[in-house]
């Protein structure tokens, strides 16, 4: 995962103190003693943890049992790339979880922020892809902001496309299937876009497309989207907000055996435990929902490091050799020196960053038991002692 904007610096640290607090080792079953290829020396996890954390307990607050809220509602977000296969590359800056109002301004200008606000908006998932290719892209934003109730949804919609101002003079249109969507055009020598907000029960469903074979095409996107993502929000069984407190921020059960953030880094909104179709949202990976089919992923904890539970150690290996696979031919992969002590783990050096200085220079892959994770870093000793630590945690 790429790490996005960070959102409320008061959420933040709530949520960074609950999951980098202090490791013990807890009672449990222990993995098994498949160690995932370990030799004599032990891996040397640096400064990070050896064991455990303490198991997490429950939100205990109504924000950051928002956020865990949300991070189920993502599970029901769908992703660019069912909606067109184009839509390979993701844009870590308009994808992730939307916490607090304010930072509704990554997708939305101001006033929509303060607008979703008066509205009492509970929260929100965002999530984009983009085409490949320098020039002409496709693009296609998909947002889910959840309201008290339809009326406040309905109303935010309403203000929303009356007051946001658009990036050129638009035109209203009809989206096809969705006649209750507020949508517009807009054309301009260098971009062809379409924006829609569609209240939905207490959802707000909002796109935004570009596409350059024209507006027309724009707006399909938008149409289909909306297609594929009305029921799918209808299955969401969403928790009253006087429960949100009451949220486990462990609801997959091996967060505490994660490599938590370090105390004092900026947090994201995004640290947490997701289900597979919610953790899609965070892959580069094009090949990534084809990899969890084949490793029977049924749950992924994303912290420092980030680790998939898989079908069975056998099927761990496999995910982990194939995310290694896809890594080392993509443009300007290459291998890097290994895991001392855990032979079996695979790193590469990504010798393209200049084009994009967000993306880390090393990423490595592992396994330990039917667990495989993944860890990324600028520096090579810190990636190394990142993997040491979660192989350490996952088989204390």
């Amino acid at each position: 995962m790429q790490s996005r904007v960070p959102f409320s610096p008061v959420l933040a640290a709530a949520l960074v103190a609950v999951v980098a607090g202090c490791t013990s080792t807890v009672a449990g079953s222990v993995i098994s003693p498949s160690r995932g290829g370990t030799d004599a020396a032990r891996p040397d996890p640096g400064n990070y943890p050896a064991k455990p954390a303490s198991p997490y307990g429950n939100a205990d607050s109504p924000a950051v049992g928002a956020v865990i809220e949300a991070h189920r509602m993502a599970a029901e977000v769908v992703v660019p790339n069912e909606v067109d296969p184009a839509l390979t590359k993701p844009s870590w800056f308009n994808t992730g979880t939307l916490g607090m109002p304010d930072v509704l301004s990554i997708d939305i200008p101001s006033p929509g922020p303060q607008i979703a606000a008066a509205h009492h908006v509970l929260f929100g998932f965002s999530t984009c892809r983009v085409s490949a290719g320098p020039v002409d892209r496709q693009m296609l934003i998909n947002v889910v902001l959840r309201f008290p109730d339809p009326p406040a949804a309905t109303a935010a919609a309403a203000e929303l496309a009356d007051r946001v101002p658009p990036p050129v003079p638009g035109h209203p249109v009809p989206i096809q299937n969705h006649p209750a969507a507020l949508a517009a055009t807009y054309d301009a020598p260098d971009f062809h876009a379409a924006a829609s907000f569609l209240p939905h029960g207490p959802y707000l469903l909002y796109q935004y497309a570009q596409s350059p074979q024209g507006t027309d095409a724009a707006a399909r996107l938008i149409a289909t989207t909306l297609d594929l993502q009305t029921p799918r929000i209808d299955a969401f069984r969403p928790t009253d907000p006087a429960r949100f407190p009451d949220l486990p921020i462990d609801s997959i059960g091996f967060l505490n055996r994660v490599v938590p953030p370090d105390n004092g880094v900026k947090g994201t909104a995004d640290f947490g435990a997701y289900q597979p179709q919610a953790a899609l949202h965070f892959e580069a990976d094009a090949n990534a929902r084809q990899l969890y089919g084949a490793g029977g992923v049924d749950a992924v904890a994303i912290l420092r490091t980030t680790v998939y539970r898989a079908r069975d150690p056998v099927s761990a290996q496999q995910l982990a050799a194939m995310a290694a696979a896809d890594t080392a031919v993509q443009p300007g992969a290459a291998p890097a020196a290994g895991v001392p002590g855990l032979p079996s783990a695979k790193c590469f050096e990504n010798r393209q960053r200049s084009r994009d200085q967000s993306a880390a220079r090393f990423q490595c892959f592992g396994t330990a038991g039917r667990y495989s994770f993944k860890a990324a870093s600028q520096d090579l000793l810190d990636v190394q002692q990142q993997m040491a630590s979660q192989f350490l945690m996952l088989t204390a």
